[in-house]
């Protein structure tokens, strides 16, 4: 079937996809443009999906990322509903799940990350939370005094707890870690998250697993490893993402917890990656990362499409990472790398009230801060972050 010569094949037409083709075009790329995605509609914007969309505060059409018009503007081919099956970095050719094969001058891979659902969850009533049609099914179960319990004390499975709990939806959570976010922010900022939490009625079982699902007439029952059986309407499970990169194998692409890149997000010879997908080594913290944030996932589709226009520099991916979070009236923003090991300083306010923010120190240096509801400290933070990383990049 048709084949492209010398354009661009992006694999993942979601956020880090779309705005590696819109970013094409604003650097005057006007070469063919094809983006591969497995999901008939991939175009929708995810952070609202745990939060305003669930609640129904936003309508379908103010979920897509760009309208209509401004899609068909981009004069891209999108191939969607149809899964890339295989690559062929020699050849430069994509398989797709129609049997079609494209060729590229240059690759794109944007496949993004999918949720984890551990075979001893995955009962027919189990939801994740990724897509559009992940939000409408959990959505059904959002009422007052409907009852929900979440298997996994992320971003995602807090975020869902602080919107059904405004409704008035009863909320039990299961962590197999000591405190919710221990991984991502530690445990003295994951556990003020706790608290504030608990103040708003929700149940936490920390340090334990789900061992059992069992579907009931009026819901589901969970038996967690303490033998304690769980009630509720619904069940989420939201312990996490595995990078999409199984058309990859047999590519000869490296893949390790994402696909390997270099410092300028070249996976090899003309194929790149970008997004939650791509792990690469960041030069402020001198090792290797993937970051699952959506600020980065446009920084890289940006400095991707530039360099493949040529109209980029030959600095290393170097943007710090940003991250945000609302629960309840809080806005939790996060700039750099906090880690469970760092030293946690409280720069201001107190971790028990409604705003605070902290700075994570590594070998007497700022890694990272991260605030609750303090836009100012957040930001003089980052300052001192960037500045601090900077120094220790040019000292090494």
């Amino acid at each position: 079937m048709g084949a492209v010569h010398d354009g661009v094949v992006v694999v993942g037409g979601s956020l880090a996809g779309l705005q590696t083709a819109e970013c094409l075009r604003a650097e005057n790329w006007t070469g063919p443009i094809v983006v591969v995605d497995a999901d008939d509609e991939p175009r929708f914007d995810r952070p609202p999906m745990s939060k305003q969309y669930l609640a129904g505060t936003v309508e379908d059409d103010r979920l897509l990322l760009r309208d209509r018009e401004r899609l068909d503007g981009l004069g891209v081919e999108w191939v969607l509903g149809q899964a890339v099956t295989s690559v062929e970095p020699a050849r430069r050719v994509v398989r797709i799940a129609n049997g079609r094969e494209l060729t590229y001058s240059e690759l794109v891979i944007a496949t993004g990350v999918s949720p984890v659902l551990p075979s001893v969850l995955a009962a027919p009533s189990a939801h994740v939370l990724r897509t559009k049609a992940d939000a409408d099914r959990l959505r059904a179960h959002l009422r007052p005094g409907g009852s929900l319990i979440i298997i996994g004390a992320g971003f995602i499975g807090l975020e869902v707890a602080a919107t059904f709990r405004k409704v008035g939806a009863r909320v039990e959570i299961v962590e197999a870690l000591q405190t919710p976010l221990q991984r991502q922010v530690g445990p003295l900022v994951g556990g003020a998250l706790q608290r504030i939490h608990q103040r708003a009625g929700v149940v936490f079982h920390l340090g334990r697993e789900a061992t059992a699902v069992r579907e009931q007439d009026n819901g589901v029952a969970v038996t967690l490893d303490d033998g304690t059986v769980l009630d509720a309407d619904a069940l989420l499970v939201a312990v996490g993402s595995t990078p999409g990169t199984a058309f990859l194998a047999g590519s000869g692409l490296t893949v390790d917890d994402g696909v390997v890149a270099d410092a300028h997000l070249k996976v090899a010879p003309h194929v790149h990656a970008v997004g939650d997908v791509v792990r690469w080594p960041h030069p402020l913290v001198g090792r290797s990362v993937r970051v699952e944030h959506w600020t980065t996932a446009i920084e890289q589709a940006k400095y991707v499409a530039k360099r493949i226009a040529g109209t980029g520099g030959d600095e290393p991916f170097a943007a710090l990472p940003y991250f945000w979070s609302d629960q309840y009236d809080r806005k939790i923003q996060a700039h750099g790398f906090p880690s469970a090991d760092a030293r946690v300083e409280v720069i201001d306010g107190d971790l028990d009230a409604d705003r605070f923010a902290v700075m994570y120190l590594v070998d007497g240096r700022a890694t990272a801060v991260v605030a609750v509801n303090h836009p100012r400290q957040v930001l003089a933070g980052r300052r001192r972050v960037l500045t601090e990383l900077t120094l220790q990049e040019a000292s090494s």
